[in-house]
């Protein structure tokens, strides 16, 4: 009788050596038939599935014989008994392996067969197939028992005694200690501990996923460090997952360290399978397993360790054992949570973020107010790497706070440089420097390998601004044709978008917190971190700046093809569209691409850039910014002269509105008319007498007549533009009621005052029809019928009542600073001192005067000009009471 294997560590020399010889001849064997399997495998397309694990299993085997033998020629391989088991299990393996060999003889087709011969015996092992797995299934069992023998002799040592070879139940394998400065995050830390409850037979796994620089793998620490103060029987134990090669080198660091191999056998095939093994079957305490950065699905579910197992394979899975993952994409963490629901990492709170900055700049020169260090914490937009970055600079820089927010606030140029900013951050591989920007590049980069479609999309967003993009702009077109550009010239164009892809895109970008969709599955509106902007604009600078300007280029575009060029051309929805695209619209028009140096594109860039100038300050006039609007539309007619020529239909149109500006917006009728009989006379050789865009210059050349006292001409012109408008795009189009607008204003001047009522009353109540009772076009044909009823004294009552309802209507819909608000609170005004109510005058002055000091548009000189109008008249009426 012998001493069970694990109480003695002696053998003898004979017992050795059988042991040896067992396992070389075994080896001999093995390799035999591994090498004829992997022939066979290369020389037909699909192998076998038990064929498969059969050439898995076996250098597994192999591998660990050598070791047994190796140590058995030592003398070091543990008791005779356990030498004679060991010769036991060897030689039933090796009995298997010659039965497999045998079959193989029968299966297997010759070296010299033919391709016929060796398809038609790849069928033939088919029927195989049964008996191989089979065996395949005796030699897994066989792996088990070997391992447990290697892992009991590793520990046990053939020269230690009962107390040297006792080894500690807990291990903490983390490679960091503990952040001194980390703070909040109360509520992760309790969802982590509700999703890792030990429910029974159910390995309990949670995975945290959040943007890069986060604080996902801080937050992992922080709870490794919190369990061990709970639980002192708890292993932790900490893997980097970040590559294959990393993962290795986390599982040979805990192999070693918890004595499952020797240091110089670390390099062994059958580490990571050791590891597991013993997790899930030798050390029964409770332990925790942190699986960081598990950002590349290729590297952890895919690519295979020198055991042919993945690392997602090679985790143990027990019910004694929890796993916590962290990973920047949420597709990840649900397929390493489940069933669980993967935690998401927001940004900080105010309080954390507040908290954060002042236990790390507690000796920093200058106050820590709380409002200074909010505007730091808006900046950084509350993302813990980039508050880090700002504190590692502030400390390093001796500056203050608000010395910081002065430089970063610049530009974005200073911002991105501000962003690449190098320091040594708490859990980072050390002697390695991080920055926000080195950070999201790891991201950036596995975009553009593995999903260029979603890597396409970030770059584009980089362009716009970073709250609440369209859906739209970020579609390719269809690839129409641009105005004035040849189609060899469209590179920048693309095939039409692929539903699919778009979609999987924005759904890669949404899981790794690119993009945010503000929790809708089918949003419209996106919004993004405006640090990853630069960080992406930082890269692609870096990349290539050519291709940094050819995604400005294809933004510029795109907000210029969705921006509506008027609201005649987008009657649905044009005031809210324009608002929604028009920060979008400011960023695009302000990229400076000559400074890149392209100029090959200039043809392309020049003339996008017309098309949004002429857009956006047809929109401007609306906002009252009327000299902004002009300055917009007088370079749109530059840029499109200089590349199309004065003919071109899209220089005209460029021409056309700045005649309209001058004719109907600032009353300038010694501009408006020669502009205004050009561009008439070009659109009518050009397009015709009944083109759109003809009548619609009649229109505005027909009220700079009028604004020039030239009536009769005016309302020659009018009538005939309203009578070819009504004959071919219909009575009740905006083109038709704009010219019926003016003509009551020519007729009104000529002193038919009931004739210019109806006329008004006319396009009012179509107007108003066709929009709504508060769009803004409707409220302007409602302040023409208001003014022309208070001039009847029959129908003075009405309109001063529909004064009333259109000036509240326009203080609710554009705010008591605008333009028009304020030219309704004018003629109001006027209207009621005429009529001798003063005292509701001077209310209604007062009130406009006191909501216009601190108004948006306090500073723009043509609202500033009628509250001045207003201030003068109540200044004189005073002045007048008081001489009364």
């Amino acid at each position: 009788m012998y001493l069970p294997l694990l109480l003695t560590n002696f053998m003898d020399p004979i017992s050795a050596l059988s042991l040896a010889a067992a396992a070389a001849q075994f080896i001999e064997l093995a390799l035999k038939v591994v090498s004829r399997l992997a022939d066979f495998g290369a020389n037909v397309d699909q192998a076998p599935k038990a064929f498969r694990q059969i050439m898995t299993e076996l250098p597994l085997i192999i591998e660990g014989l050598k070791r047994i033998e190796e140590r058995s020629r030592e003398g070091g391989q543990g008791d005779s008994g356990s030498s004679a088991a060991v010769c036991l299990v060897i030689n039933e393996c090796q009995e298997v392996v010659k039965q497999l060999d045998e079959l193989l003889d029968k299966i297997l087709p010759s070296p010299g067969a033919s391709s016929f011969g060796r398809g038609w015996k790849a069928v033939a092992s088919l029927a195989s197939d049964a008996k191989v797995e089979e065996l395949a299934k005796s030699l897994t069992k066989y792996i088990q028992t070997l391992t447990f023998h290697q892992i009991v002799v590793s520990t046990t040592g053939p020269a230690s005694t009962a107390a040297e070879t006792q080894k500690p139940e807990t291990w903490w394998l983390v490679p960091f200690d503990r952040n001194s400065s980390f703070v909040g995050r109360e509520e992760i830390f309790k969802a982590i501990d509700t999703t890792l409850i030990v429910k029974e037979d159910v390995q309990p796994r949670a995975a945290l996923w959040g943007l890069g620089g986060i604080g996902k793998s801080q937050i992992a620490l922080e709870y490794c460090h919190r369990i061990r103060q709970r639980n002192l029987r708890c292993s932790i134990f900490w893997v980097n997952a970040a590559t294959i090669s990393r993962f290795e080198e986390s599982y040979k660091r805990i192999a070693v360290e918890c004595g499952l191999v020797e240091r110089n056998e670390s390099n062994s095939s059958d580490v990571s399978f050791l590891v597991q093994n013993w997790l899930q079957t030798t050390h029964i305490e409770p332990w925790l397993m942190v699986i960081d950065n598990v950002d590349d699905k290729d590297s952890f579910f895919y690519y295979t360790l020198p055991n042919g197992n993945t690392p997602s394979q090679c985790i143990p899975t027990c019910a004694h054992g929890s796993l916590l993952f962290t990973t920047r994409t949420s597709d990840i963490a649900f397929d390493l949570a489940t069933p669980a629901v993967p935690i998401a990492i927001p940004q900080m709170t105010s309080q954390e973020g507040n908290q954060l900055v002042k236990e790390r700049l507690r000796r920093a020169p200058g106050p820590l107010d709380n409002t200074t260090i909010g505007e730091l914490l808006d900046e950084v937009e509350y993302i813990p790497l980039a508050i880090t970055q700002a504190i590692s600079f502030i400390s390093k820089r001796g500056t203050t706070i608000p010395q910081y927010l002065e430089r970063y606030r610049q530009s974005d140029a200073t911002r991105t440089r501000m962003l690449t900013f190098e320091f040594a951050e708490h859990g980072r591989q050390i002697g390695s420097l991080e920055s926000v920007a080195k950070t999201w590049t790891i991201t950036f980069k596995w975009l553009r390998s593995n999903s260029p479609r979603a890597a396409d999309l970030l770059c584009l967003l980089s362009f716009f601004q970073h709250q609440a993009i369209p859906r739209q702009l970020l579609l390719t077109p269809k690839g129409e044709a641009r105005e004035g550009v040849a189609a060899k010239e469209q590179e920048t164009e693309e095939m039409e978008e692929d539903g699919f892809d778009f979609e999987d895109a924005l759904d890669t970008l949404c899981a790794f917190s690119l993009l945010d969709t503000g929790g809708s599955v089918s949003a419209n509106v996106f919004t993004t971190h405006h640090l990853v902007q630069l960080a992406t604009r930082w890269w692609l600078q870096n990349e290539n700046p050519k291709e940094e300007s050819r995604w400005a280029l294809v933004a510029l575009q795109s907000i210029s093809r969705h921006f509506p060029a008027d609201e005649m051309a987008a009657p649905t929805g044009y005031w809210s569209l324009c608002e929604g695209l028009f920060p979008h619209a400011e960023l695009a028009l302000a990229y400076d691409f000559r400074s890149q140096g392209l100029p090959d594109r200039q043809r392309i860039i020049d003339l996008a850039r017309a098309k949004l100038l002429v857009a956006t300050g047809h929109y401007l006039v609306w906002t009252s910014a009327f000299d902004e609007a002009l300055s917009r539309l007088e370079e749109s007619v530059a840029l499109r002269t200089r590349h199309l020529g004065e003919r071109d239909v899209n220089t005209l149109a460029s021409m056309g509105q700045v005649a309209w500006f001058h004719s109907l917006i600032v009353r300038n009728p010694a501009r408006a008319i020669p502009l205004g009989r050009r561009v008439l006379a070009l659109r009518t050789e050009l397009l015709g007498v009944d083109h759109e865009q003809t009548i619609d210059s009649m229109c505005d050349l027909g009220g700079a007549l009028e604004e020039n006292e030239e009536y009769i001409e005016s309302e020659t012109l009018l009538r005939e533009a309203i009578e070819r408008g009504t004959r071919t795009i219909g009575p009740r189009s905006l083109l038709v009621l704009n010219c019926t607008a003016l003509l009551a204003g020519a007729v009104e001047n000529q002193g038919r005052l009931a004739e210019a009522v109806e006329l008004y009353r006319l396009v009012h109540e179509e107007k108003r029809d066709i929009d709504g009772p508060e769009d803004i076009r409707v409220l302007i044909a409602e302040s023409h019928l208001a003014s022309a009823l208070v001039r009847r004294k029959e129908t003075r009552e009405e309109g001063e009542a529909l004064m009333r309802r259109t000036l509240a209507a326009k203080q609710r819909t554009l705010g008591p600073d605008h333009f028009e608000t304020l030219a309704s609170a004018w003629n109001l005004i006027l209207a009621l001192a005429r009529a001798s109510k003063f005292q509701e005058a001077l209310a209604i002055c007062d009130a406009f005067m006191a909501a216009c000091e601190q108004g948006p548009r306090k500073n723009n000189p043509h609202s500033a000009a009628l509250v001045e109008m207003i201030r003068d008249w109540r200044e004189q009426f005073e002045g007048q009471e008081r001489c009364g």
